[in-house]
């Protein structure tokens, strides 16, 4: 599959799953884990920050109310998503907070425009890692800082389960990184880890039902217990490790 196909691919996937934003919501809300990232950023007056990967805003629109003197910009690949979001922001009497689409590879911005940068959720949809780190750190002041967060693989996943579970859906899962390939690719970019924490989430899915039955006898069952799957009315659970680093830019 080519980059193009694959970003397609996700966009249609998540133009679908924000439409049914009940079930959307169900299976990526998490209020508390919201507020950990909220209180993890040290935020100036008149900070420019991005939310990349921003999807229905649900970083975006409490940075932009806690801060109103900030500037902050909401990125993504879903166009008809992003003009909805554009009327929530008004409807909530957000003058700081707009959103961007883009093609999901350069990112429309000058050299040096943001102070902050947060993705949620959404690194393991980029199919040029390296890129995407590298532009990350094109757009961001030296000094700024990323503050990523990402489902990584459990420690007892020793042969990528995790990833094949996810591509069960075909909605543009690329991979799940562990800590020690995100630190390689954030220094080859240019980025020092400061800091990091460990949380996860309890994710439902019910498009993945028939495909994981399929492999379900063969997985191993220490493997199987470190994600508590279970399977309850046609609808499979697993639990995620969830990566949560913050970088500064040299």
């Amino acid at each position: 599959m080519t980059r193009s196909d694959s970003m397609e691919q996700t966009k249609q996937s998540f133009e679908q799953a924000f439409r049914e934003k009940s079930y959307y919501e169900k299976q990526t809300r998490d209020d508390a884990h919201l507020q950990r990232i909220l209180d993890s950023l040290t935020i100036h007056e008149g900070d420019t920050i991005l939310d990349l990967g921003t999807g229905t805003g649900y970083v975006a629109i409490p940075l932009a109310w806690n801060n109103p003197t900030c500037q902050i910009i909401g990125l993504d690949i879903i166009d008809s998503t992003m003009k909805e979001n554009q009327e929530r922001a008004t409807t909530l009497h957000l003058p700081n907070l707009s959103y961007q689409v883009y093609d999901g590879g350069s990112m429309p911005f000058q050299d040096n425009t943001f102070d902050i940068i947060v993705s949620r959720f959404a690194i393991h949809h980029f199919t040029d890692i390296k890129k995407t780190f590298h532009e990350i750190g094109r757009v961001l002041k030296d000094g700024g800082i990323f503050f990523l967060s990402d489902p990584t693989p459990n420690p007892d996943d020793t042969t990528g389960f995790v990833d094949t579970f996810m591509q069960l859906k075909n909605d543009g899962h690329i991979k799940f990184y562990t800590k020690k390939e995100f630190i390689s690719i954030a220094k080859d970019a240019g980025f020092h880890l400061k800091e990091s924490f460990l949380t996860s989430i309890r994710f439902p899915s019910k498009t993945r039902t028939k495909g994981y039955l399929k492999i379900a006898d063969s997985l191993d069952p220490d493997m199987v217990e470190s994600y508590n799957i279970s399977l309850e009315n046609d609808e499979v659970t697993i639990t995620e490790h969830v990566l949560n680093m913050t970088f500064i830019n040299l």
